[in-house]
């Protein structure tokens, strides 16, 4: 009997700890894909960083852009776009993460994402979102 309880004991043990590796690491990827995400978009941005942010991608993804209704969900394009915006002049842009939740094999995250830049259109008028 007590064997029985102390393999229940270890086994329940390591999963939990296993668990906890897992969030960890979740919880570590989710702030190097913000990172990624940030580094894209700076000043002195360039196309590797743009790669690096698009390597953490799944193949399958959907990139949807609610405030400005569009999407994406193939990397060709999204890379395109991307080093189509680095043309763009970055005034200013720091990605906040204000809460991260993770889960089963996910996370979620809340973020604060403010940028200004002026865009390469004829009007180079700034903006700010």
């Amino acid at each position: 009997m007590f064997k029985i309880i102390w393999i229940l004991f270890s086994c329940i043990t390591l999963s939990s700890t296993t668990l906890a590796n897992t969030n960890a690491k979740l919880n570590e990827l989710a702030i190097q894909f913000i990172e990624a995400k940030n580094a894209r978009q700076q000043p002195s941005s360039s196309a590797n960083d743009v790669d690096h942010y698009l390597s953490l991608l799944a193949d399958n993804f959907i990139d949807e852009h609610v405030k400005h209704n569009f999407t994406y969900s193939d990397k060709k394009t999204l890379r395109a776009d991307m080093l189509n915006k680095l043309k763009d002049k970055i005034i200013h842009s720091k990605i906040k993460i204000n809460h991260l939740t993770v889960g089963k094999n996910v996370v979620f995250i809340k973020l604060t994402a403010p940028i200004a830049d002026v865009h390469e259109h004829p009007n180079k008028k700034q903006i700010k979102y």
